[in-house]
């Protein structure tokens, strides 16, 4: 094991204890980081952009050089998400510079949403695109490409949607519809380079808009096709998806998110520790998105495959608790840990629920670590307030590696029943 890689490795030793809570630090602690209180929102949401910008091009640098093929599979769908928010990031940005009545900034956050093909539609019908028209065409392409295929920002942090459709008596009923139906074998390279082209674009847009005096060049588009999840590539630069076995459909997912969380956040205490020149203002939020969506993938995993209520309660509550993670793990326990008699040994569970209580209390709707505003374009926080981006870190992979060592320990256990039962079947 290389120094590099140690974060895959020592999860174990960070545990959730019964004292540690979420809590602010003093200013001149040592990696204090300031939280954004959008007092300039669209600025603000350029810093937002800026810092997913720059956590995908970390990751996407350390596939595409260590050309590792669990890394190469895994990755995929944290760098996509990454890359993707911060188009979104940035759109809202330049569209919140032109709207500024404040109805109307509601109006178009209720509108668009997460599509950002509706953003850019929106903010085109509104204002005259500064930049030539080609830009202007392979962004259109490009934007119409990913909405197809990932409407509602979510096509990367989960493995499938949950479609809900009722009876003749009004009744829910529920589907799943998977991200991927077949294995693909994406062109890894060729995604990168478009998610960076259009990041380009938009830049630029945005520096003329704020820095009008300076020529800001954009000419990465020209060399990428406007498409999206196009396949092919050479072997060490692929990313394959949608195995047809699928032992677990959480699986890649949340290997993937949580060692890029890690990742990361090894990568800006190593920076802090010598004293590099990297923006730690913004750059802690997605390392800490990427914890909390790896603790919220965890609890869906277990209730998708070891829960023993019915297909469609799981889908109703998975449905209906989409990011309460209280809510998610008060029905692990009930439905998986107590049916695989999970003892409550050492207090860890009790540290568990304790920590996942303290992130939902400081992160309700999975919305904090990925805006600075709320989709009432309020600011999450009105006053001034610093916090330990290491310690949130260390709380949210502690928290992280407990419900992952849960969700082990279910496994084996599930294992050794399914054993034992094909064994004395025939007696």
């Amino acid at each position: 094991m290389t120094n590099e890689d140690a974060f895959k490795y020592n999860d174990w030793r960070c545990l959730p204890d019964a004292t540690t809570i979420i809590k602010q630090c003093n200013k001149k602690d040592t990696y204090a980081v300031k939280i954004d209180t959008a007092e300039n929102i669209p600025l603000s949401l350029f810093n937002f952009s800026k810092a997913y910008f720059e956590s995908a091009h970390l990751i996407a640098t350390r596939m595409i050089d260590k050309m590792q093929i669990d890394e190469l599979d895994l990755y995929v769908f944290p760098l996509f998400f990454l890359y993707r928010h911060s188009l979104e990031l940035l759109l809202k940005s330049i569209g919140l510079t032109f709207i500024v009545d404040e109805e109307q900034r509601q109006l178009f956050l209720k509108d668009t949403f997460h599509n950002l093909k509706s953003i850019y539609e929106y903010i085109s019908q509104r204002t005259t695109f500064p930049r030539n028209i080609a830009e202007h065409q392979w962004l259109i392409a490009y934007f119409d490409n990913i909405s197809q295929a990932d409407r509602a920002s979510d096509s990367f942090r989960y493995p499938f949607h949950i479609v809900v459709n009722y009876n003749e008596f009004g009744q829910r009923e529920f589907d799943i519809k998977r991200v991927f139906q077949k294995q693909t074998h994406l062109d890894l390279i060729a995604e990168v380079n478009k998610f960076e082209a259009a990041h380009e674009i938009l830049t630029a847009w945005y520096l003329d808009i704020y820095e009008p005096a300076t020529k800001h060049e954009a000419c990465e588009y020209i060399d990428c096709k406007n498409t999206f999840l196009d396949e092919g590539g050479y072997y060490y630069g692929q990313s394959v998806v949608g195995y047809e076995y699928r032992h677990n459909d959480f699986y890649a997912y949340c290997s993937g998110y949580k060692e890029c969380a890690s990742y990361v956040l090894d990568y800006l205490t190593k920076q802090h520790d010598e004293n590099a020149t990297v923006d730690y203002s913004h750059m802690w939020y997605p390392m800490c998105y990427l914890y909390r969506n790896t603790i919220e993938l965890l609890l869906k995993s277990i209730l998708f495959e070891y829960s023993n209520q019915t297909w469609q309660t799981k889908c109703a509550v998975a449905y209906d608790n989409k990011h309460k993670l209280c809510q998610l793990l008060k029905n692990a326990q009930k439905f998986a840990l107590d049916y695989y008699d999970i003892e409550d040994r050492d207090d860890y569970i009790k540290n568990m629920i304790r920590y996942c209580k303290l992130l939902h209390e400081f992160d309700a709707d999975s919305s904090k670590f990925r805006y600075p505003i709320d989709k009432y374009c309020k600011p999450y926080f009105s006053n001034v307030r610093y916090y330990n981006f290491v310690d949130m870190g260390q709380f949210l992979k502690a928290l992280a590696s407990s419900i992952d060592g849960i969700h082990s320990e279910i496994d084996y256990r599930k294992d050794v029943i399914d054993t034992l039962c094909a064994e004395y079947s025939g007696y």
